[in-house]
C-alpha cells in the first residue's frame, strides 16, 4: 500500500482487522518525512511496515523511522511506472518503491508455503532480514533488509500473539472501557482500544482483543473511575492471553439520540461527559445517528441512562423526529424491566403527544400543555429545591403532572400554581425527565443539578 496519513481512522483500523482476519497479508509504506512519526496504515498492528535503504544498505535520506518498522527493503533511485503520464518508466525514491519489495517477497513465501497466515508471513521475512543496526532490531531499518534468499529456506516461526480483555462492572459486561496495552521495558503504549458493546454478538459486549502483539512482556491497564491493571507475558507457551478485570463502580450510558448531527444540540454530550468526568462516574456514548438504536441489553447493563434528545425551533421545518417508534420500544422495555432513566431534550412532550400520547402519559407520566415555558427563570422543587437557575429558553415543553409524578422544575412567576418543566417517577422503575437540557442551564452549577439527578436515579436519596 502506498497511501498513508498521520490521522488515525478507525475505518481504516477497522478495513485492516477485515483483511487480516481474512488471511490478507498488509504491506504498506512506512512514509517518506525523515522523522519517528507514526503512519497509518503502517502503524498498525499486523501490518509489515516498510522502511527503505539506499544502494550502501544505509538508511534512505527521506524515510521514517519507528518502533512499528517490520523491515527496509531498497528504496532510492528505483526504476518504477511513471505514474505522472502512465506511460512509461522513470528513477523514482521513496518507501512506496520499497514496499513492493516486500509485497513480491510476501507472494514468493505464499507461492512455496500457502497455508501461511498473515502474523507467519510476517514472523518469517523479519526473522530472515538481515540486521543492519547495532542489534537485531532498531528504529531505524526495523528487524533488518529483507533477504529473499533467507526467507525462503527459513522454517516457519510466529512471533506475535493475542490479548482478550473482559471488563466487566457489578457482574455485568461493559462496553466503551477503554484498554492500554503497554511495554514494560520502554512503558510505551504498543496498542489501545475500548469494550466492544455487543450489537448483534452480544458476547462481544464489554470485550477487546489484541491480534499481532509482538512477544514479550506488557501491562494491561483498565480505567473506569479508578483504574486497575495486571501484568501478563505474551510468548510461544502463551500465545493467546486472557484476562479479565471487575469493578464496582457506578456508570452512566450517555444515549445521543439527536438526528441531524450538524445541529447546535450536538454539542449537549460534551457538556454531560464534562460534568460526569466531574463527578468522577464512568460512563459511555452511543450516537444514534451513527449507531443506530441501542439494545436493551446495553441499556441494561448500564446502572443509569442519560437519554438527551429534541429539536430546535429551526430544526422543526425539516421534520426533525426527536424519539422514533423503536427508540420509544426500546425505552418502554427498559422501564418495564425497572431502568433508572434521565430523558432530557425539547420538544418531546409536544411530539409524543401527538405520536405516542400512550407513552406521554403511561410511562412518562405527563401531558403536554400547548404554551411553551415563558419564563426564563427557573426553580428546583423537591430533590432540586433551592436551586435557582436561568435558562435559555428553546422553545421548551410545559407539562402538567399526572398522579403520581413529582415536579422538580417550575417556570411559574407565582407560587399560586406551577408550571411544570421537569418531573420524577418512582414506581417500579425511576424516571426524571426534564425539557431543559444542561447546556440551557446559568445562575447555578449544571453539575450540581445532574448530581442531584443521578444521585436520586441511583436511589440514593434520604427518606
Amino acid at each position: 500500500m502506498s497511501l498513508g496519513s498521520g490521522l488515525y481512522s478507525i475505518a481504516v483500523q477497522d478495513a485492516v482487522n477485515y483483511a487480516l482476519d481474512k488471511n490478507i497479508v498488509i504491506v504498506a509504506a512506512m512514509g517518506n518525512d525523515y522523522k519517528a512519526r507514526v503512519f497509518y496504515p503502517a502503524s498498525l498492528p499486523g501490518v509489515i511496515a516498510v522502511g527503505a535503504t539506499n544502494g550502501r544498505d544505509e538508511r534512505a535520506f527521506f524515510g521514517n523511522i519507528g518502533k512499528h518498522m517490520s523491515v527496509a527493503a531498497p528504496g532510492l533511485q528505483i526504476f518504477s511506472l511513471d505514474y505522472l503520464d502512465n506511460q512509461g518508466y522513470r528513477y523514482l525514491s521513496g518507501t512506496s518503491m520499497a514496499a513492493p519489495f516486500v509485497s513480491g517477497l510476501v507472494s514468493l513465501l505464499l507461492s512455496e508455503k500457502p497455508g501461511l497466515v498473515p502474523a507467519e508471513v510476517k514472523s518469517i521475512i523479519e526473522e530472515a532480514a538481515d540486521p543492519l543496526g547495532e542489534d537485531d532490531f532498531s528504529v531505524e531499518y526495523g528487524h533488518g533488509r529483507v533477504n529473499v534468499f533467507n526467507t525462503l529456506l527459513q522454517d516457519v516461526v510466529n512471533h506475535y500473539g493475542s490479548i482478550e480483555v473482559k471488563v466487566r462492572n457489578h457482574g455485568m459486561a461493559v462496553g466503551g472501557v477503554k484498554v492500554l496495552i503497554e511495554d514494560i521495558d520502554d512503558k510505551t503504549i504498543v496498542q489501545s482500544g475500548i469494550t466492544g458493546f455487543g450489537g448483534l454478538d452480544p458476547d462481544k459486549n464489554g470485550v477487546i482483543r489484541f491480534n499481532h502483539v509482538l512477544y514479550g512482556n506488557y501491562k494491561v491497564r483498565v480505567r473506569m473511575n479508578h483504574s486497575q491493571s495486571e501484568l501478563i507475558s505474551v510468548d510461544s507457551t502463551s500465545n493467546h492471553v486472557s484476562t479479565h478485570f471487575d469493578f464496582d463502580s457506578p456508570t452512566v450510558l450517555i444515549v445521543n439520540a439527536i438526528k441531524r448531527m450538524n445541529t447546535s444540540l450536538l454539542t449537549n454530550e460534551s457538556v454531560y461527559m464534562e460534568y460526569l468526568d466531574q463527578l468522577n462516574i464512568y460512563f459511555s456514548s452511543w450516537k444514534i445517528a451513527y449507531h443506530g438504536t441501542p439494545s436493551i441489553e446495553l441499556l441494561k447493563s448500564y446502572d443509569t441512562v442519560i437519554w438527551f434528545t429534541g429539536a430546535t425551533q429551526t430544526d422543526s421545518e425539516d421534520s426533525i423526529e426527536v424519539l422514533s417508534i423503536d427508540e420509544i420500544e426500546i425505552l418502554k422495555d427498559y422501564l418495564d424491566g425497572g431502568g433508572a432513566l434521565f430523558l432530557c431534550g425539547n420538544n418531546i412532550a409536544e411530539e409524543l403527544s401527538e405520536t405516542d400520547p400512550e407513552f406521554l402519559s403511561q410511562y412518562l407520566h405527563m401531558e403536554y400543555l400547548e404554551s411553551p415555558l415563558s419564563h426564563s427563570r427557573v426553580y428546583g422543587r423537591d430533590i432540586l429545591d433551592n436551586m435557582d437557575m436561568s435558562v435559555t429558553l428553546l422553545d421548551d415543553d410545559q407539562i402538567a403532572l399526572l398522579p403520581g409524578a413529582v415536579g422538580i422544575l417550575d417556570s411559574s412567576d407565582t407560587s399560586a400554581e406551577m408550571d411544570w418543566a421537569g418531573l420524577l417517577w418512582n414506581q417500579g422503575y425511576r424516571l426524571a425527565f426534564s425539557s431543559i437540557d444542561l447546556n440551557q442551564i446559568s445562575r447555578c452549577e449544571p453539575d450540581y443539578f445532574l448530581e442531584n439527578i443521578l444521585f436520586w436515579l441511583a436511589g440514593d436519596e434520604e427518606e
